[in-house]
């Protein structure tokens, strides 16, 4: 990788870099999802609308719900 790139990275290289680290959250709070009963992981859509967290905190747990969910439907 050239010293320019390192300095001034390309448009994909920075949106990579803030999808990792929704990814990196998500992949935090996974242990906390495999642990919801089936009732519970359902009931996460009302429990993220209602709350006030920002954007990149809301992907992540919705990332991380969605994950476990397909986890579950699909074995």
């Amino acid at each position: 990788m050239s010293l320019l790139r390192k300095i001034f990275p390309s448009s994909n290289d920075r949106y990579l870099n803030r999808i990792r680290k929704i990814a990196n959250q998500a992949n935090k709070l996974e242990d906390r999802y495999e642990s919801f009963s089936d009732q519970e992981l359902s009931n996460i859509h009302n429990v993220l609308r209602a709350t006030e967290k920002e954007d990149s905190d809301l992907k992540a747990e919705a990332f991380a719900a969605v994950r476990e969910a397909s986890k579950r439907t699909l074995g």
